[in-house]
Formats: C-alpha cells, structure tokens, sequence
C-alpha cells in the first residue's frame, strides 16, 4: 500500500495526537521501504540478522513518527524517517558494535 507524502504527512499527524491506528498504516505503508532501505544500505553489524535489522528500523520509524515537524525544513516524512533517522539508527549500530566492550558478543555468533 503505497501512499503520498500527503496522506502520510495526515497520517503522521494523526498518530501525534495518539491515533493508534493511524501508526499501523503508517508502518504497514513504509513496510517494504523499511526494508529495502536495510538491505539496501550495505551495511552488516555484527551478531545481527537482517531479520533484526529490519525490527530496529521498524522501532526507528516508530519513534521518528513522535519527532517528526513538518513546518521545520522542507523535508518529507518519508524522507526524515528512512534517509535521516533509519540510516543513522543503523551507522550507530554499527559504530557500537565495533567497540571492544561489544567484542565478546559479536565473536561469540
């Protein structure tokens, strides 16, 4: 279910004011983008399946739904959620999962 940064921006703003059901539509709607933007990022994190991948960006999206201010900039929502938040939500899993402290459950897969 496809749906125009219009009806997503409505969306959006329904699920501000804590319309349930309007954040099912919104995850449902960006479900195939999500994880095209997960397979496609080329990033692997160590010790995490795409399975999981995809589960966080689905929380990322689900968060940037509460941070979301369409009179700041001219972005889209579609665009914050996957380009902006999505892709750095997954550069700082990847970032961590370099550290050394993180080393012992990474190797342990």
């Amino acid at each position: 279910m496809r749906l125009s940064n219009l009806e997503l921006e409505a969306l959006v703003a329904q699920a501000q004011r804590g319309d349930g059901p309007a954040v099912e539509k919104i995850l449902k709607a960006l479900e195939s983008e999500i994880r095209r933007e997960v397979a496609c990022s080329g990033i692997y994190i160590p010790g995490m399946e795409r399975d999981d991948m995809d589960q966080n960006a689905r929380i990322v999206v689900f968060k940037a739904i509460r941070q979301f201010d369409g009179s700041k900039g001219n972005t889209n929502f579609r665009h914050f959620a996957l380009k902006v938040c999505v892709h750095r939500d997954l550069l700082s899993e990847l970032n961590a999962s370099k550290r050394k402290r993180m080393s012992l459950l990474n190797d342990g897969v």
